[in-house]
């Protein structure tokens, strides 16, 4: 594996583990606060962080698997 490659994949590694971070932190803050009773938002919105972090990686895939497939029938 290149310099090139190798950076990529840890930036995006990184990226990923970020976001996965920052979307598990929001659903600890939503459920504190809705248990605290300062929101009043029904529980698929507090959920709703992980919900994204999961489309978002279904998303990223497909694309990915797209591009592949398309790479591949060009060959």
């Amino acid at each position: 594996m290149s310099k090139k490659q190798s950076g990529a994949s840890s930036v995006g590694g990184a990226l990923g583990s970020a976001l996965k971070e920052i979307c598990y932190f929001l659903t600890i803050l939503f459920c504190a606060l809705r248990a605290c009773g300062v929101s009043n938002w029904s529980w698929f919105w507090v959920m709703s962080p992980i919900f994204f972090s999961w489309v978002l990686a279904l998303v990223c895939l497909g694309i990915v698997g797209l591009i592949t497939a398309i790479a591949l029938k060009d060959d």
